[in-house]
């Protein structure tokens, strides 16, 4: 029985059914050097928590184990070939501050197949989510199919890690607007700077009548590194009719992300605010993300839109 706040020791459905979905046996292996910081303490116990958790939900099929009685070059071989960085503390030893080099990190070993995760300072918040993660994709469970569109700008970013996770979590497809849109669970819509081709717009708009599911993910503004300007597209109207409008005030925050300006130099960018999560459950424990740019947005009472924020501005009164 989990008398936790918040049940901070149960594992969620989705954990749960990645452990049923397991057909062989899956062995994880957690690599760390002999004497942890203390900023690591409450993470190693919660990762120790977790994993008993995960191996009562396998019924056999997950077993994990904490790799001991390795020698240093043991020990960082092993992490090195899995992937698993290392990390530099400060620690106080014998009256005065050392630097040292320490590896915490977790291997899943599957059907031949490998996946590692490192384990980082105040990574509770997520750690189950970042650990179910590698199990979904080892068992390769049916996971959700999401079409994604990418406008030629989506390339101005880096977008690795993005789609890492996306793959993670869904079966991505490349979105062919050109036809009807059929056969997935939902749509992922990148954004895009310009007017897209009718033909397209009018797919986007008869897979929403539809009842079909689409993130947004559109700018309102952009910049040339000089000057803003407003964008001004059909996707854009297509969204102010079902309701939704962008404004083009741009937010400003003062607690804000940082730039640096010169040699050692940072300066406050409040056109760049930080985040916090809103109670949604998908971002109520989410670690600050920044928004570039961010506008103005808001529901128009007559249409049939419902506006669920993920985020909010930190200078924002919670609920």
């Amino acid at each position: 029985m989990d008398l936790s706040s918040q049940k901070a020791y149960s594992l969620s459905p989705v954990s749960k059914d990645a452990m049923r979905s397991l057909e062989d046996v899956m062995v994880v292996k957690v690599l760390a050097s002999p004497e942890l910081p203390a900023e690591l303490n409450s993470l190693n116990r919660y990762l120790q928590d977790l994993l008993s958790e995960y191996q009562i939900a396998g019924r056999g099929k997950f077993r994990y184990e904490f790799v001991r009685n390795l020698s240093r070059e043991e020990l960082f071989g092993q992490a090195h070939q899995n992937g698993i960085r290392v990390m530099r503390f400060q620690l106080y030893e014998k009256d005065q501050m050392v630097s040292k080099e320490l590896i915490f990190g977790v291997i899943f070993e599957y059907q031949g197949r490998v996946e590692s995760i490192s384990l980082l300072p105040r990574m509770e918040a997520k750690l189950e989510y970042e650990l179910t993660k590698r199990i979904q994709s080892l068992a390769q469970r049916s996971l959700p199919v999401v079409a994604v569109f990418r406008d030629s700008t989506y390339y101005d970013f880096p977008t690795r890690y993005f789609e890492q996770n996306l793959a993670a979590n869904f079966k991505v497809i490349d979105a062919d607007l050109s036809r009807p849109i059929s056969g997935i669970d939902a749509l992922l819509f990148t954004g895009t700077a310009r007017s897209v081709p009718d033909q397209q717009l009018y797919h986007l708009d008869q897979y929403l009548m539809q009842g079909g599911r689409i993130v947004f993910l559109q700018d309102r503004v952009d910049t040339d590194g000089i000057s803003i300007f407003a964008l001004d597209t059909n996707v854009i109207e297509m969204l102010e009719h079902y309701g939704y409008v962008l404004s083009r005030d741009v937010v400003l925050d003062i607690f804000c992300d940082q730039r640096q300006t010169g040699l050692g130099v940072m300066a406050n960018y409040p056109m760049y605010p930080i985040l916090r999560g809103s109670d949604h459950p998908i971002t109520q424990t989410s670690i600050t993300p920044s928004s570039f740019w961010p506008v103005a947005s808001a529901s128009v009472a007559d249409r049939a839109c419902r506006l669920s924020p993920f985020c909010n501005p930190r200078s924002t009164p919670a609920g």
